[in-house]
Protein backbone atom coordinates (compact mmCIF):
# COMPACT_ATOMS: atom_id res chain seq x y z
CA UNK A 1 0.00 0.00 0.00
CA UNK A 2 2.77 2.42 0.89
CA UNK A 3 4.56 1.71 -2.37
CA UNK A 4 1.31 2.20 -4.33
CA UNK A 5 0.51 5.49 -2.58
CA UNK A 6 4.06 6.74 -3.18
CA UNK A 7 3.79 5.88 -6.87
CA UNK A 8 0.39 7.58 -7.19
CA UNK A 9 1.72 10.65 -5.37
CA UNK A 10 4.73 10.81 -7.71
CA UNK A 11 2.53 10.49 -10.80
CA UNK A 12 0.22 13.20 -9.47
CA UNK A 13 3.17 15.56 -8.89
CA UNK A 14 4.49 14.89 -12.41
CA UNK A 15 1.27 16.35 -13.85
CA UNK A 16 1.50 19.66 -11.98
CA UNK A 17 2.30 22.70 -14.12
CA UNK A 18 3.98 25.58 -12.34
CA UNK A 19 4.87 28.99 -13.78
CA UNK A 20 8.60 29.52 -14.44
CA UNK A 21 10.52 31.89 -12.19
CA UNK A 22 11.29 33.96 -15.28
CA UNK A 23 8.83 34.20 -18.15
CA UNK A 24 10.07 33.87 -21.72
CA UNK A 25 9.43 36.12 -24.69
CA UNK A 26 10.07 35.87 -28.43
CA UNK A 27 9.76 38.95 -30.65
CA UNK A 28 9.92 38.85 -34.44
CA UNK A 29 10.53 42.30 -35.91
CA UNK A 30 10.54 43.31 -39.56
CA UNK A 31 13.75 45.14 -40.39
CA UNK A 32 13.45 46.52 -43.91
CA UNK A 33 12.72 43.58 -46.22
CA UNK A 34 13.94 40.94 -43.74
CA UNK A 35 13.22 39.94 -40.14
CA UNK A 36 15.02 39.58 -36.84
CA UNK A 37 13.86 37.35 -33.97
CA UNK A 38 14.77 38.08 -30.35
CA UNK A 39 14.36 35.34 -27.72
CA UNK A 40 15.03 35.87 -24.02
CA UNK A 41 13.86 35.20 -20.45
CA UNK A 42 12.41 37.96 -18.27
CA UNK A 43 13.27 37.95 -14.56
CA UNK A 44 11.37 40.32 -12.27
CA UNK A 45 12.78 42.74 -9.71
CA UNK A 46 10.66 41.29 -6.87
CA UNK A 47 11.82 44.07 -4.54
CA UNK A 48 15.50 43.34 -5.14
CA UNK A 49 18.27 45.78 -6.00
CA UNK A 50 19.39 44.75 -9.48
CA UNK A 51 22.43 46.48 -10.97
CA UNK A 52 25.46 46.58 -8.74
CA UNK A 53 23.94 43.86 -6.53
CA UNK A 54 21.95 40.96 -8.06
CA UNK A 55 23.71 41.75 -11.36
CA UNK A 56 27.24 42.80 -10.33
CA UNK A 57 29.06 45.57 -12.14
CA UNK A 58 32.07 44.52 -14.19
CA UNK A 59 31.07 40.87 -14.69
CA UNK A 60 29.76 39.10 -17.79
CA UNK A 61 25.98 38.71 -17.55
CA UNK A 62 23.65 36.48 -19.59
CA UNK A 63 21.46 39.59 -20.16
CA UNK A 64 18.28 38.09 -18.79
CA UNK A 65 17.74 34.70 -17.14
CA UNK A 66 18.22 31.02 -17.96
CA UNK A 67 19.84 30.51 -21.41
CA UNK A 68 21.55 33.61 -22.81
CA UNK A 69 19.36 35.94 -24.83
CA UNK A 70 19.64 35.40 -28.58
CA UNK A 71 19.10 37.31 -31.81
CA UNK A 72 18.45 35.62 -35.15
CA UNK A 73 18.79 37.81 -38.23
CA UNK A 74 17.85 37.05 -41.83
CA UNK A 75 20.20 39.71 -43.23
CA UNK A 76 23.46 41.41 -42.33
CA UNK A 77 23.04 44.05 -39.63
CA UNK A 78 25.42 46.80 -38.58
CA UNK A 79 25.62 47.20 -34.81
CA UNK A 80 28.08 49.27 -32.81
CA UNK A 81 30.25 49.82 -35.88
CA UNK A 82 30.45 46.07 -36.61
CA UNK A 83 28.75 43.79 -39.12
CA UNK A 84 26.59 40.94 -37.85
CA UNK A 85 26.04 38.39 -40.67
CA UNK A 86 22.92 36.27 -41.13
CA UNK A 87 22.63 33.76 -38.28
CA UNK A 88 21.79 33.29 -34.59
CA UNK A 89 23.89 34.89 -31.86
CA UNK A 90 23.99 35.06 -28.08
CA UNK A 91 23.64 38.47 -26.44
CA UNK A 92 25.68 38.98 -23.28
CA UNK A 93 26.78 42.13 -21.52
CA UNK A 94 29.05 43.56 -18.85
CA UNK A 95 26.99 46.14 -16.94
CA UNK A 96 28.76 49.10 -15.37
CA UNK A 97 27.64 52.14 -13.45
CA UNK A 98 28.71 54.53 -16.22
CA UNK A 99 29.31 52.19 -19.18
CA UNK A 100 28.06 48.84 -20.47
CA UNK A 101 29.85 46.43 -22.79
CA UNK A 102 27.50 44.66 -25.21
CA UNK A 103 28.70 41.29 -26.50
CA UNK A 104 27.44 39.31 -29.49
CA UNK A 105 28.64 35.73 -29.21
CA UNK A 106 28.66 32.81 -31.67
CA UNK A 107 27.39 30.63 -28.78
CA UNK A 108 23.64 31.19 -28.42
CA UNK A 109 22.93 27.96 -26.49
CA UNK A 110 24.91 28.44 -23.28
CA UNK A 111 22.97 28.43 -20.01
CA UNK A 112 23.93 31.52 -18.05
CA UNK A 113 27.38 33.02 -18.53
CA UNK A 114 29.18 30.27 -16.61
CA UNK A 115 30.77 28.76 -19.72
CA UNK A 116 31.30 32.09 -21.51
CA UNK A 117 34.48 32.25 -23.62
CA UNK A 118 35.72 35.53 -25.00
CA UNK A 119 37.16 33.78 -28.06
CA UNK A 120 33.54 33.04 -29.08
CA UNK A 121 32.79 36.78 -29.34
CA UNK A 122 31.71 37.98 -32.77
CA UNK A 123 32.30 41.52 -31.51
CA UNK A 124 31.76 43.77 -28.50
CA UNK A 125 31.21 47.50 -28.05
CA UNK A 126 30.40 49.96 -25.28
CA UNK A 127 27.31 52.11 -24.64
CA UNK A 128 26.23 54.58 -21.96
CA UNK A 129 23.31 53.60 -19.71
CA UNK A 130 20.32 55.91 -19.28
CA UNK A 131 18.66 56.55 -15.91
CA UNK A 132 14.88 56.05 -15.95
CA UNK A 133 12.46 57.94 -13.74
CA UNK A 134 10.17 54.91 -13.35
CA UNK A 135 11.34 51.39 -12.56
CA UNK A 136 10.83 48.55 -15.07
CA UNK A 137 9.69 45.53 -13.05
CA UNK A 138 10.23 42.82 -15.70
CA UNK A 139 13.50 42.71 -17.61
CA UNK A 140 12.67 43.92 -21.12
CA UNK A 141 14.39 43.85 -24.51
CA UNK A 142 12.69 45.37 -27.54
CA UNK A 143 12.97 47.32 -30.79
CA UNK A 144 11.89 50.94 -31.21
CA UNK A 145 12.13 53.68 -33.85
CA UNK A 146 11.90 51.01 -36.55
CA UNK A 147 12.42 52.44 -40.04
CA UNK A 148 13.27 51.15 -43.51
CA UNK A 149 17.03 51.26 -42.81
CA UNK A 150 17.48 51.33 -39.03
CA UNK A 151 16.01 50.57 -35.62
CA UNK A 152 16.93 51.02 -31.96
CA UNK A 153 17.56 48.02 -29.69
CA UNK A 154 16.64 48.62 -26.02
CA UNK A 155 17.56 46.76 -22.83
CA UNK A 156 15.57 47.95 -19.79
CA UNK A 157 15.35 46.82 -16.17
CA UNK A 158 15.03 48.49 -12.78
CA UNK A 159 15.73 52.19 -13.54
CA UNK A 160 18.34 51.54 -16.23
CA UNK A 161 18.01 51.50 -20.01
CA UNK A 162 20.73 50.77 -22.53
CA UNK A 163 20.03 51.51 -26.20
CA UNK A 164 22.01 51.12 -29.41
CA UNK A 165 21.27 51.54 -33.10
CA UNK A 166 20.86 48.73 -35.61
CA UNK A 167 21.20 49.60 -39.30
CA UNK A 168 20.64 47.52 -42.43
CA UNK A 169 21.56 48.53 -45.98
CA UNK A 170 19.39 46.45 -48.26
CA UNK A 171 19.41 48.84 -51.23
CA UNK A 172 21.51 46.58 -53.49
CA UNK A 173 19.15 43.64 -52.91
CA UNK A 174 16.06 45.80 -53.47
CA UNK A 175 17.44 47.40 -56.62
CA UNK A 176 18.31 43.96 -58.00
CA UNK A 177 14.76 42.75 -57.35
CA UNK A 178 13.34 45.81 -59.12
CA UNK A 179 15.58 45.20 -62.13
CA UNK A 180 14.55 41.54 -62.25
CA UNK A 181 10.85 42.44 -62.00
CA UNK A 182 11.16 44.91 -64.88
CA UNK A 183 12.68 42.22 -67.10
CA UNK A 184 9.76 39.87 -66.61
CA UNK A 185 6.60 39.58 -68.65
CA UNK A 186 3.16 40.77 -67.60
CA UNK A 187 2.43 43.57 -65.15
CA UNK A 188 5.47 45.43 -63.90
CA UNK A 189 5.63 47.13 -60.45
CA UNK A 190 6.20 50.65 -61.77
CA UNK A 191 4.39 52.44 -58.93
CA UNK A 192 6.08 50.49 -56.11
CA UNK A 193 9.47 50.91 -57.80
CA UNK A 194 8.90 54.64 -58.28
CA UNK A 195 7.95 55.00 -54.61
CA UNK A 196 11.17 53.28 -53.55
CA UNK A 197 13.25 55.49 -55.87
CA UNK A 198 11.54 58.63 -54.58
CA UNK A 199 11.73 57.77 -50.87
CA UNK A 200 15.39 56.71 -51.08
CA UNK A 201 16.80 59.51 -53.27
CA UNK A 202 17.49 57.26 -56.26
CA UNK A 203 17.71 58.44 -59.88
CA UNK A 204 14.15 59.66 -60.46
CA UNK A 205 14.73 60.09 -64.20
Amino acid sequence: MIATLTLLSTLSMAQIKLPPASSSQTITQSLGISKATLSYSRPNMNGRKIFGDLVPFGEVWRTGANTVSSLTTESTLKIGGHELPTGTYGILSIPGKNEWTIIFSSNSKQWGAYTYKQEEDIFRFTVKPERLSKAVESFTMDFSEVGPQSAVFNISWEKTRVSFKISYDQSAEIMASIEAAMQGSGNKPYFAAAQYYYNNNKDIN
